[in-house]
């Protein structure tokens, strides 16, 4: 007799159930991938520096943390919460942001800053809680380290074959055959550089890393430092030689404390002397040291920003809006777009205020401060050892390079710092020396609840983002192929998705611009110049400081002919920009084709006083003399 179907199917299904840890195993396995995309997904997105690039990532990180805030409903024994040192702080901070992004000068842009910011601290919150399980910690190290030593092939490649190609891009001229691996700039190279040199240099030291990985490791820091020589960025040497210098400190504290006395005074000359031996055997090195002796733009442009600090003391401008409120505040004669400060505590103070600019101190001070006094006071494991001395290297590093440059608006750099940091916090709560929390009750269930709502809130946002910038481009690039109607359509949906998005407005404002320009029909011709000024009007209620939508809105009075408006509004452009040759000219020319010619003078003789004056004044000046009999 037979055993029935009822009878036999429970026995196959335990047969080839799937075991409870490798299912939880395999669930895990889906939230790091998507943790790790934006640190290392992000190093062949040029860094991640694009609003599609940084929300795509997002979009990836973020549904890693939906899964992530999910897995306490799963087991009991995941009802615990780890919070990285500072969490409390980086919440406060959280919320400041989010309070400023109404009265920002720019309220888009500090609402995108604002998410950034979000998914950076609950990724932190996430790695903290997730990686000290088992050998986890290893992997991960090793995946990145792996990555960073092929990026530096590419990059040894890069500089053999003597091409400014990266990846599919050509890399800006002006960085000349400066090594930039997948980044565009070599200083955010160099900064990658340091960060992951310094963990290399703490796992080598370490005999919990295991064989293989001190093997990489050390092969990978052979690698890196000419390399980072090749990068030719002296806040790289700075940063990287402050790094190496707190992480074999941090080594020596723990191993050898009579040689840690010694090393305090003989590791900076050891340095020094290594300093001195490149500025006198390398060129390149002697080079950009000499080039910073005869002066640095930095220090203009950290004039600028304090002026601009100086103006938005306690508040700042809003987070991200630097770029559009510097323009006023320029002292210097640049003619280069200058889009952040070249010093992260400058450009902070300048966006966030005093206020800001303090609980930013505080999240990190009180996050290393913790770290750095666990790591000194406690007796610690092998592998917690090495990466919290890795990390805190690697942070020293970053805040040294951050005094010359903007590294931490790199995403991708920025997350893996936040990667090392919470590995780092993840076994000092594995080592015990950090206390776990269980929460009981509706506690957890609150906690899952929040969190889970914040990440779909974090997709949603950064899917948003996405959406409507990829369609501005396609707008964009129909425009420049002159296909209006295929521009238009891109342009409305952009601004549909996220109608405080103000390219999108001015976009269209530009083909209606053009469409007025040409059209001989006169009644056609108003039409599209109505349409033109309703959409640059609409562009500049969502950003009040871009010149090119004034400018638009110039040229279209000019052609309808009410030429007072069209200088009345050229005239706002060059007193809110009074460093760039473009508008000075383009308001040079408006004057002199409305008679103007005295004052047409004085503004491109002013223009002719600029770097590299274009041949275009010269000419108007030499004409514009002949006329006035001079």
């Amino acid at each position: 007799m037979q055993p029935s179907d009822e009878i036999r199917s429970p026995r196959r299904r335990r047969r080839h159930a799937v075991p409870v840890s490798a299912r939880r195993g395999i669930y895990d396995g889906i939230i790091l991938t998507l943790l790790l995309a934006p640190s290392l997904a992000g190093l062949f997105l040029y860094g991640g520096v694009r609003t599609w690039s940084i929300s795509l990532l997002m979009i990836f990180s973020s549904a890693g943390l939906l899964l992530f805030f999910l897995r306490p409903l799963f087991a009991e024994e995941l009802r615990e919460i780890r919070l990285p040192p500072g969490f409390c702080a980086g919440l406060l901070l959280l919320v400041y942001a989010a309070i400023r992004i109404p009265g920002s000068e720019v309220s888009h842009i500090s609402r995108f800053h604002f998410v950034m910011l979000a998914n950076a601290l609950l990724v932190l919150l996430a790695w903290t809680t997730m990686g000290s399980r088992g050998s986890r910690w290893k992997w991960i190290a090793a995946l990145l380290i792996i990555t960073v030593s092929l990026i530096l092939w590419y990059a040894l490649v890069q500089q053999v074959r003597g091409t400014r190609m990266v990846l599919n891009l050509e890399r800006p001229e002006v960085y000349g055959m400066r090594a930039s691996g997948t980044h565009m700039c070599p200083n955010h190279f160099a900064h990658l550089l340091e960060v992951v040199m310094c963990l290399c240099l703490a796992l080598i030291a370490s005999p919990a890393a295991g064989g293989a990985l001190r093997l990489f490791s050390g092969y990978t820091l052979l690698l890196a430092a000419p390399v980072l020589v090749l990068t030719q960025s002296r806040a790289g040497w700075l940063g990287a030689a402050a790094g190496f210098v707190v992480t074999l400190w941090l080594i020596l504290w723990k191993r050898r404390r009579k040689l840690f006395y010694i090393s305090f005074i003989v590791l900076p000359l050891l340095v020094a002397a290594l300093g001195f031996t490149l500025w006198k055997t390398v060129p390149l090195v002697r080079d950009r040291i000499e080039q910073a002796r005869q002066g640095d733009v930095r220090t203009q442009l950290w004039s600028d920003a304090l002026r601009v600090a100086k103006d938005y003391p306690v508040f700042g401008c809003g987070p991200g809006t630097y770029r559009w409120i510097e323009p006023k505040y320029r002292a210097h004669a640049s003619q280069s777009w200058v889009l952040y400060a070249h010093n992260e505590y400058l450009q902070t103070l300048a966006e966030y205020g005093a206020a800001g600019f303090v609980l930013f101190a505080v999240f990190i001070l009180w996050g290393l401060g913790r770290l750095f006094g666990v790591y000194v006071r406690r007796e610690l494991r092998g592998e917690t050892e090495a990466l919290t001395a890795g990390f805190l290297g690697a942070a020293a590093a970053s805040l040294v390079h951050a005094v010359f440059d903007f590294n931490f608006h790199i995403s991708a750099n920025t997350h893996i710092l936040l990667l090392l940091g919470g590995l780092a916090s993840a076994e000092l709560y594995a080592s015990g020396v950090l206390q776990v929390r269980r929460p009981e009750g509706w506690r957890i269930w609150a906690f899952s609840a929040a969190g889970g709502l914040a990440a779909v809130l974090l997709m949603v946002l950064s899917a948003q983002a996405l959406a409507s910038d990829v369609f501005y481009r396609l707008g964009e690039k129909a425009r420049g192929e002159f296909q209006d109607e295929k521009a238009l359509s891109s342009f409305r949906k952009a601004a549909a998705l996220d109608p405080g998005f103000w390219q999108p407005w001015m976009g269209m404002g530009h083909v209606y611009k053009t469409r007025s320009f040409w059209n001989l029909d006169e009644d056609a011709r108003k039409e599209s110049a109505g349409l033109a000024l309703q959409h640059y009007e609409a562009a500049q209620q969502r950003n009040a400081h871009s010149p090119e939508i004034l400018y638009g809105r110039s040229k279209v009075y000019s052609s309808l002919g009410e030429k007072e408006k069209a200088i009345e509004l050229m005239r706002g452009i060059v007193s809110a920009h009074p460093a760039d040759a473009f508008y000075l000219t383009q308001l040079g020319l408006e004057l002199r084709l409305n008679g103007r010619l005295e004052e047409a003078l004085e503004v491109f003789e002013r223009a002719a006083r600029l770097p590299e004056p274009k041949d275009v004044v010269r000419i108007n000046i030499k004409l514009l003399r002949e006329a006035l009999g001079r």
